[in-house]
């Protein structure tokens, strides 16, 4: 009876946990790259590294590239990039913006085959995501505010076939035809400076006086707005771009959200953004609204009909140092005076 109850309280006892690694140190880690560990493969598990790289929430990029190509795939399959388990909390400080080079000094493991039970977590956070074979828990982040250390956005429509996300809209996509029209009269409703029809287009009563008079002032009469170049007259080109999706060429199977962008120059020709996070900011040669043609508007006498629903994204991105800078051969620099808005 005895034996029998002292095997119980035994069993039930828990698991006693795994001891706890010692800190790593200059002198137990080694600096590598994302690259030499996917070549090293488990050799590398338990050591302590430090890597560089381009962060971007979750996942060290091993460059700009890795990232494109992971928010091209959408977030199927992490090439060239490794899961990062961030402290819990994270300090505010540990949070980069995208377009930062980064070094993370941590320990390496590596993660389940994806889709299988028991991801580990580390550090109090899910480290393997996103179908990352290694992670890397962080204990040292190093980065700069600077604006000056921001990568330039890829551009090019060889990069765009390597690696964009963005694609043309194909002559046979459903939405091209309406798409059109409503560049076509979004252009000449901000030349007219039709408030009206703007409020209604871009619903932008949802959210305060405030709201609406600062987006109102981007689209009609803030000069340091990427909308200022196209209130006097049409733009030299124009573009609608849609999301493309792996193993459609076309990338027009089940899309129905766009990007409708507007030449600030005389030529945009390999300009244009290659992903959704490329096209907010000041110093771009283009200017864009979001487009999405399945969306439906609804009476209150529940009747419904089409809806070409638009929207202003990113205007103010430029100043946060969020996404990546403009090529030098490229950007416009404008001098504006604030006392006009």
């Amino acid at each position: 009876m005895f034996a029998i109850l002292a095997a119980f309280l035994t069993a039930a006892q828990p698991a006693q946990a795994a001891p706890a690694q010692p800190p790593c140190t200059p002198a137990t880690t080694q600096r590598t790259t994302i690259d030499r560990i996917e070549v090293a493969g488990t050799r590398l598990d338990g050591t302590c590294v430090e890597v560089p790289g381009v962060a971007s929430q979750f996942l060290l990029h091993a460059d700009r590239e890795a990232l494109y190509l992971y928010e091209r795939q959408r977030g199927a399959l992490a090439v060239r990039s490794i899961a990062i388990g961030w402290p819990s909390p994270a300090p505010q400080a540990w949070q980069p913006p995208i377009a930062v080079p980064v070094t993370i000094t941590g320990r390496l493991s590596s993660c389940p085959v994806a889709g299988s039970a028991g991801v580990p977590m580390q550090a109090g956070r899910q480290a393997c995501t996103a179908g990352a074979r290694y992670a890397v828990t962080a204990e040292r982040l190093t980065w700069t505010f600077e604006p000056e250390h921001r990568m330039e956005r890829l551009v090019g429509e060889d990069m765009r076939a390597r690696v964009g996300s963005l694609l043309e809209a194909p002559a046979d996509w459903p939405y091209l035809s309406r798409a059109q029209t409503l560049a076509t009269e979004l252009l000449q409703r901000i030349a007219q400076k039709d408030r009206d029809w703007l409020i209604e287009r871009f619903d932008l009563d949802c959210c305060g006086l405030g709201y609406k008079e600062g987006m109102l002032g981007h689209l009609l009469t803030y000069p340091d707005s990427p909308f200022n170049e196209l209130r006097t007259g049409a733009p030299a080109q124009s573009v609608i771009l849609i999301a493309g999706r792996v193993g459609h060429p076309d990338g027009s199977d089940g899309v129905d959200e766009a990007l409708i962008c507007f030449c600030r120059t005389s030529d945009c020709t390999g300009l244009w953004p290659l992903r959704r996070g490329d096209y907010p900011g000041l110093s771009r040669p283009f200017a864009c609204v979001e487009f999405q043609g399945a969306s439906r508007f609804c009476t209150s006498h529940g009747g419904c009909e089409p809806w070409d629903q638009v929207g202003i994204g990113g205007l103010y991105f430029e100043r946060s140092h969020s996404y990546f800078a403009e090529p030098a051969t490229s950007a416009i620099h404008r001098t504006y005076d604030s006392s006009q808005r």
